[in-house]
């Protein structure tokens, strides 16, 4: 937590705008993710059960 107040008070909050900004055009996987990666972490057993 104080790391982030940290980098917060040294952006400013323009900053913390953009950056923001690119978390979420990045998407919901991160790019280096092989399209196998991504389909493992859809099929977590945590609610089918089939581990």
């Amino acid at each position: 937590m104080r790391t982030f107040a940290e980098q917060t008070n040294a952006l400013g909050l323009e900053g913390l705008r953009n950056n923001f900004v690119k978390l979420q055009a990045r998407g919901p996987h991160p790019l280096h993710y092989s399209s196998n990666a991504q389909k493992l972490n859809r099929n977590k057993c945590r609610y089918n059960g089939n581990c």
